[in-house]
């Protein structure tokens, strides 16, 4: 793939700059801004254009388009462009869709995958908005013939990968007319990129929506990391996920009985580049115990360890393996932590007028006007109307240092 942003930057190299940045090239000589040369993201024929179609070809979509603003911008772009639409959540989503359904006041459904066909029947959704790939490296692929004539929507931000090679599963844009990738969470790619792919029937409406949502002042560091991230994947991807499949075999075939990793089940495929490690310890703790030896992971959820292998950090695996295989056999066990709420199976997901904030202590019996989440992985464990409860009180106690949606210990309820 070729990579017109990047060889544009790269003529202009060492320009005396009189713009933005205010750095003047000093930071950083990629980070320039909207001149004759670089083209500009909100154009719809510039030089960036050209390497959006590019994106479009390898991915093998009819549109593609650069966020620098994170996929919760794109989620925020679709949900905008789409917002004249009835939507249906299906399953876990990122908390950025419920934000997005009470910003643009759009008539949502919340069901589970299980009963999603039910939904469908029931409330007839014009849009059917899913996580293809969740934070513990699931892949969720929707039935077809099960959708009707809904818009399907796919979160796949964790997947942006997965078109680069035959090991992985398969990616959602083989299926959905719009799909949104978060490049930066496993390619080379800075914090905050993201692609939005779409067939062409939407191009007028998200073409509106990014204008009126996305910074107008795009980073160009991000632009041209996007467009070189993957130019390279599309040349190299093949032999890359080939070395991390051999490199990850090892791995698991060398583990200890201490952990066991979590796979497919039987609703789903599973990625084999995000490993997820489950034992009888709290995953804090063993966490705690990496973080001594200066290994990090994505995440520790109850006894849950997640690691993002990329073909960046895959020979470090043999790091990774020796110190897990020497954490000791006293580290204190996990305690499973869940909310039961009591909701109905098919949810209206309520958009209040009016909200105050309160003391956690006083929720009890009040009416949630937003969501609240653990962070990772940003999947909501209180939707909008939901009611307090104790358990969920004490749940947020218990959490309070990783959850969204409570701030110094105060939560939104409605007026």
């Amino acid at each position: 793939m070729q990579t017109p942003i990047s060889d544009a930057i790269n003529r202009h190299k060492g320009h005396i700059s009189f713009h933005m940045p205010g750095h003047s090239g000093l930071y950083n000589d990629d980070d320039i801004t909207e001149l004759s040369y670089s083209g500009n993201l909100l154009n719809k024929d510039s030089l960036i254009s050209s390497s959006k179609q590019l994106v479009a070809e390898v991915y093998g979509v009819e549109n593609s388009t650069y966020i620098t603003n994170g996929a919760t911008c794109a989620v925020h772009v679709v949900a905008r462009a789409l917002r004249d639409k009835t939507f249906l959540i299906v399953g876990d989503c990122h908390m950025s869709i419920f934000s997005a359904i009470r910003l643009y006041n759009i008539t949502a459904y919340y069901v589970e995958r299980h009963n999603m066909k039910v939904a469908i029947l029931m409330v007839k959704p014009e849009v059917i908005f899913y996580t293809s790939v969740d934070y513990f490296g699931n892949v969720y692929h929707l039935d077809g013939d099960d959708l009707g004539n809904a818009i399907l929507v796919a979160d796949e931000a964790h997947g942006a990968h997965l078109v680069f090679s035959d090991l992985t599963p398969k990616s959602a844009v083989l299926q959905a007319d719009i799909v949104i990738h978060s490049p930066h969470k496993t390619m080379p790619v800075p914090t905050g990129g993201a692609l939005l792919h779409y067939t062409s029937v939407f191009d007028e409406r998200i073409r509106v929506a990014i204008s009126e949502i996305h910074s107008s002042s795009p980073s160009y560091l991000i632009l041209a990391a996007l467009e070189r991230a993957i130019a390279e994947f599309s040349e190299h991807g093949i032999r890359y996920y080939i070395d991390i499949f051999n490199a990850i075999e090892c791995f698991k075939a060398n583990l200890n009985n201490s952990f066991v990793l979590c796979e497919s089940n039987a609703t789903c495929e599973h990625d084999f580049t995000r490993l997820v490690l489950q034992s009888k310890f709290s995953a804090s703790s063993v966490c705690k115990c990496l973080e001594e030896k200066n290994i990090f992971g994505e995440a520790c959820i109850d006894d849950k360890l997640v690691y993002i292998v990329t073909p960046y950090n895959y020979t470090n695996l043999g790091t990774l393996l020796h110190a897990l295989n020497s954490i000791p056999d006293n580290l204190p066990p996990c305690k499973q932590h869940s909310i039961e709420i009591n909701r109905d199976e098919i949810c209206l997901i309520k958009n209040y007028d009016k909200f105050r904030e309160i003391d956690l202590s006083e929720a009890l019996g009040k009416i949630s006007y937003r969501e609240i989440c653990v962070y990772p992985p940003g999947t909501p464990l209180v939707l909008p109307g939901d009611v307090f409860t104790t358990q969920i009180i004490n749940f947020v106690k218990e959490y309070e240092d990783s959850i969204c949606g409570v701030e110094n210990n105060r939560v939104f309820v409605v007026k």
